[in-house]
């Protein structure tokens, strides 16, 4: 499976209706699944361009992609991974309230949120990816 595929995914979920499911619950899948077309996204960038970081922050988990983030930030001095990882987890904690606080209203908004940081934490990504294109 492709990457893209989760991102074009949750796009057709924010427009697309399935008899007899709710629209908050399609948005709500939308804004999980657009999370976690970033998430899939930074994983595979870390894993490439800075795998021995990567890996000892323990790999492909939430707090560990975040973590990298972290330790990129002090090793290269540059702010710009320590907003991917604030990135990271204010988008999780959306998803978190999409996935489990069911109770929670749950509005258009969250996925305009969702789509709007995820865009800026993806060319995060682009333009630390040419600034360090040697990797780590």
């Amino acid at each position: 499976m492709e990457i893209s595929q989760i991102g074009d995914i949750a796009t057709i979920l924010e427009t697309h209706t399935i008899e007899g499911v709710d629209k908050e619950c399609l948005d709500r899948l939308s804004c999980s699944k657009h999370y976690y077309h970033l998430f899939h996204v930074v994983c595979s960038w870390l894993d490439t361009k800075f795998k021995e970081i990567f890996d000892c922050a323990g790999g492909g988990t939430h707090q560990a992609v975040r973590v990298s983030c972290e330790l990129l930030a002090d090793k290269f001095e540059d702010r710009n991974f320590k907003k991917l990882a604030l990135k990271l987890k204010q988008l999780h904690d959306l998803r978190v309230q999409a996935d489990y606080r069911l109770a929670d209203d749950f509005s258009k908004h969250a996925i305009t949120v969702m789509k709007n940081e995820k865009a800026r934490a993806l060319n995060l990504i682009v333009e630390l990816d040419q600034k360090y294109s040697s990797g780590g």
